[in-house]
């Protein structure tokens, strides 16, 4: 049985790959993958405009201060105004009119492997196209070290989006044939012309009846089956799209610890972020993102 379960998997995954990017008609990275996106964190937003003991607000938006890490925490630095630079220590947050900023997710990500962590942040890109935000992301990386695991993740992502479905477009009454559609416009941007063939729909959608692969774990496994053509000349294309929403997203969401203030803007904008990024690079992106420090 051991030995079965095993060779279906190495056939699932080398399916997959043939699966989800056979008739992709071309590159479709710039279609809309989802109108908005669910946030799978734990930590309200509302929380978030409020100051304290460990928080320090700032009245300007964020690029308009420099933050440079120094070995006894952070210099802060007003680039437009007089207030100068300010040195902090023992400081987790600092709160901009426009975002707030994380200052221990760069530590909070070195608990993680690379590849795990990678694997966390395609959750987003393909549950919702969207880039994470700082808090949401150090939450799921918490989880996972705490023993979840991405399978389990990914369906606390799926739960998530049954929350939004307005948004995100999934129901709990939804078909497997639906669902599968669906995956294939966040995942691929599969949609009108380029949508899923029924042979292509009907094969996943006969791993989750026979209970092969739950509706969350699918995700990843089609995220892994796309990733193999990285050097494939015609649907390379995908690989990169994937490879730039990650560059983004780490650049958002790590590099600068990025946190909106609300629950809309960070449904909305994060999006947007994710939208912007192209096969061939992610300069609008970071243009939306806003901060170049």
């Amino acid at each position: 049985m051991t030995r079965y379960k095993k060779n279906s998997r190495l056939i699932i995954s080398s399916l997959a790959a043939a699966l989800i990017l056979a008739a992709c008609g071309g590159n479709s990275e710039t279609s809309n993958l989802a109108q908005h996106t669910a946030m799978p964190q734990a930590a309200p937003l509302s929380s978030l405009s409020s100051t304290s003991a460990d928080t320090v607000s700032f009245p300007g938006k964020r690029a308009n201060y420099t933050i440079t890490k120094i070995s006894a925490g952070f210099i802060v630095t007003d680039n437009v105004g007089s207030s100068g630079s300010k040195t902090l220590s023992n400081v987790k947050n600092l709160q901009f009119s426009d975002v707030r900023v994380n200052l221990q997710i760069g530590d909070k990500v070195n608990t993680i492997a690379t590849s795990d962590l990678s694997a966390l942040i395609d959750l987003y890109i393909a549950f919702f196209n969207r880039v994470p935000d700082a808090d949401g992301l150090a939450y799921w990386i918490d989880r996972f070290n705490a023993g979840m695991t991405q399978d389990q993740i990914a369906e606390s992502f799926y739960s998530a989006a049954l929350a939004y479905p307005a948004q995100t477009g999934y129901s709990a009454s939804m078909s497997n044939d639906d669902f599968i559609r669906i995956i294939y416009k966040n995942v691929l941007g599969r949609t009108g012309a380029n949508a899923p063939t029924d042979v292509e729909v009907q094969y996943w959608s006969t791993q989750l009846t026979k209970g092969i692969v739950s509706k969350g774990a699918i995700v990843k496994t089609m995220l892994v089956a796309a990733r193999e053509y990285a050097n494939d000349a015609k649907w390379g294309w995908v690989t990169r799209l994937l490879d730039n929403k990650q560059n983004v997203a780490n650049f958002f969401a790590i590099q600068q610890g990025l946190n909106y203030n609300s629950t809309e803007e960070t449904i909305t904008k994060t999006m947007a972020i994710a939208s912007a990024v192209t096969s061939s690079g992610t300069a609008d992106a970071i243009a939306l993102i806003g901060v170049n420090d």
